[in-house]
């Protein structure tokens, strides 16, 4: 919930304040008013009057995050970083230590967001264990797990495979 109730020497009352997709939605609800020439603190139960309209505007502005959330997330579009072409998936490397100091490194489809009770959530499915398209349908299908994506959605994904050259890691030689 985000009704707070502030007290300064400027202001007192509730604020709400939600934020989605960088945009910050407010509005403040003075506790005080004018009665004469002074400002008077409410109480009782005008206070409690004024608590339940933020409330409701608290609730008016959590069904809004929500929506800009879930179509956010409903977005398949990749961001700069993204080398696969769907949001969620990443091509990359698995790690494993072997023996001492060595490392092993294994292509892979990462899998890496957030569910939707805002848990991070990071999910590798390796080429040498699935082959190549076994592991971009097991991090779709993860990914449509995590997100509660509608069933449709899968195909629309599917599609959007990166061609295996494009994935690949040209060697540099030194």
């Amino acid at each position: 919930m985000a009704v707070i109730f502030l007290k300064s020497t400027h202001f007192e009352g509730y604020r709400v304040r939600r934020m989605a997709n960088g945009e910050t939605r407010e509005k403040y609800f003075r506790a005080r008013e004018l009665r004469g020439e002074k400002f008077v603190r409410l109480t009782g139960k005008k206070l409690a009057e004024l608590r339940l309209e933020a409330q409701r505007y608290d609730l008016v502005l959590e069904k809004w995050q929500k929506n800009a959330i879930k179509g956010r997330e409903m977005r398949v579009v990749p961001g700069p970083r993204n080398n696969t072409g769907v949001n969620g998936i990443n091509f990359g490397f698995r790690y494993e230590r072997l023996v001492g100091d060595r490392l092993a490194k294994y292509p892979a489809f990462v899998v890496h967001c957030r569910d939707t009770k805002g848990k991070q959530i990071k999910k590798t499915f390796v080429v040498s264990a699935h082959g190549y398209e076994g592991a971009w349908l097991k991090a779709v299908q993860s990914l449509i797990e995590i997100k509660r994506f509608p069933p449709s959605s899968k195909a629309e994904i599917m599609k959007r495979m990166p061609p295996e050259s494009r994935t690949r890691r040209r060697r540099t030689r030194k």
